[in-house]
């Protein structure tokens, strides 16, 4: 907590007041630190990824200062978020965000970011490239194909003769 008292002498009732204002602060309320950084929120299903699952994490610690008679129980964490990302999963990829609440309050939403890289695996690899790929790779199939029956026709052809 800061108090500025503008143009004022030390012995000015602003000053005063300024230190009741101080003490009732400080013997009143109390820091309480509701989540510290790196607390796992969740964890959440990486599909095709080369990991099954990956941790939701708080990037930063989570401090109110509160009345005396609250303690860090008394708040509510809630996940608001998606339970399952498809690889692969680039780092600050948004996850949703995290709810704080104290009673009926909300004191603060915390939006939340895949803190790693998660790649595919090379089977999902492998299927992405030919489903994106999939017009290409069937024109050239229709293409060999053709080429194919082509080179059998004319061999049948002469073996005829």
């Amino acid at each position: 907590m800061i108090v500025v008292v503008a143009r004022a002498d030390s012995s000015s009732r602003y000053v005063a007041d300024a230190k009741t204002v101080k003490e009732y602060y400080t013997n009143n309320y109390h820091p309480v630190t509701v989540l510290n950084k790196g607390d796992v929120i969740t964890t959440v299903q990486v599909k095709n990824g080369v990991k099954e699952s990956i941790d939701v994490v708080v990037k930063e610690d989570v401090m109110f200062y509160v009345k005396n008679n609250i303690n860090k129980d008394d708040f509510k964490v809630d996940y608001v978020g998606g339970n399952v990302l498809k690889a692969p999963v680039e780092v600050g990829t948004s996850l949703g965000s995290i709810e704080i609440t104290l009673g009926d309050e909300r004191y603060k939403t915390i939006p939340l970011e895949t803190q790693e890289f998660v790649d595919m695996t090379t089977f999902a690899k492998v299927l992405k490239f030919v489903s994106d790929n999939i017009l290409i790779i069937g024109v050239g199939i229709i293409v060999v194909s053709g080429i194919v029956v082509l080179t059998i026709k004319k061999g049948t052809k002469k073996e005829i003769i």
